[in-house]
């Protein structure tokens, strides 16, 4: 309720609006906004998450937000994507009662931003939440100058700090300057008292000072904006859920023809990301494509909470992995791999 009860004046919507969410209410992202319904006085309107992330549905959600009036819309931005392959007519029709669209999970091209925004005439703002700060930690304002604002997260929360700080020595717990890079870090009343039952967990995230240690690497512009630019741990970003590909490699291993594999993200243009699994054989194992795929398909399961399920969508078949200088896997060299074996941006 903390969360969105302090971002809801940014939308300037009103009470009696009709809001549009398809998370699941066991993510941040969907208890957020139903405590927004009960603090803004809206009604919720929501649908099965796994109807529009498993596959393209534009035409479900067009018509939801027709019917139902719906005056704002949290709208992920592979939705955002499917909405726009369809046709100007069918896109371009009685959307009148939508105020504003938010957005959030990935970064987004400013053009998709403008061209949805000439289609429907509606704002369009992204956010950054976190699940141990309540959820919201900053937003763009939909009314403000977007082009100024598009390369950012928007500004932090009300009765939120937050700071970038040296992530090579957190011990310092040294501000850095403006528009230099360093680790996002929330302080504030909606920081989560601790994780269940794991006190060691709970000191490498929030330090003596009462700050939080996001992961999230970015900067900070003058006027108080945040960017993220990258992560300190390695996880691909698929759709809006956050997956650790050492989960997907030690299933990979357990199959008797493959020697080593390491799981990569891939350019996706509607889900961000898509898993790819580069794989060294055993010596003299026949491994194809089509046997590796199967296995995987019986192995990984599709009870996620999105409906997708682990199982990766691309395959590479290596005699050995490219490293770097310092021995480690060069995961770029293998993203480069990928890009050009399957035509990918």
């Amino acid at each position: 309720m903390y969360g969105a009860s302090i971002m809801i004046p940014r939308y300037q919507v009103e009470q009696g609006d009709r809001y549009f969410n398809d998370r699941p209410m066991s993510w941040v992202g969907g208890a957020l906004f139903m405590g927004a319904c009960a603090a803004g006085h809206f009604t919720l309107v929501t649908i099965d998450t796994r109807h529009l992330t498993c596959q393209a549905n534009p035409a479900t959600v067009l018509k939801i937000l027709q019917e139902e009036r719906v005056a704002f819309a949290l709208l992920l931005p592979y939705i955002l994507y499917d909405l726009l392959k369809l046709d100007d007519s069918a896109i371009s029709s009685d959307l009148s009662a939508l105020k504003v669209v938010l957005t959030t999970g990935q970064r987004l091209d400013i053009n998709m931003i403008e061209k949805f925004k000439a289609k429907t005439s509606a704002n369009v703002t992204m956010g950054y939440g976190i699940t141990e700060v309540n959820g919201a930690v900053s937003v763009i304002f939909p009314y403000g100058d977007f082009y100024k604002q598009h390369t950012t997260v928007g500004y932090p929360s009300e009765h939120s700090e937050v700071s970038i700080q040296n992530y090579m020595d957190k011990s310092l717990n040294r501000i850095m300057p403006i528009n230099t890079s360093g680790e996002i870090c929330i302080r504030g009343p909606g920081i989560m008292t601790c994780y269940l039952n794991n006190p060691v967990a709970t000191k490498e995230a929030i330090d003596e000072d009462g700050w939080y240690h996001t992961g999230d690497v970015g900067t900070m512009t003058p006027y108080g904006y945040i960017t993220i630019t990258g992560r300190l741990s390695h996880f691909i970003k698929r759709g809006t859920v956050i997956i650790q590909p050492a989960k997907i490699e030690a299933e990979l291993m357990k199959h008797p023809k493959i020697h080593n594999v390491q799981v990569i993200g891939v350019s996706d243009p509607r889900l961000f990301e898509e898993l790819c699994a580069c794989l060294i054989p055993e010596k003299d194992c026949n491994l194809t494509e089509e046997e590796i795929r199967q296995w995987c398909d019986s192995v990984f399961s599709d009870d996620n909470l999105d409906g997708l399920s682990s199982a990766p969508k691309y395959f590479i078949f290596l005699e050995k992995c490219p490293v770097k200088p310092n021995g480690k896997t060069d995961t770029l060299a293998l993203k480069e791999l990928a890009k050009e074996k399957f035509g990918l941006d």
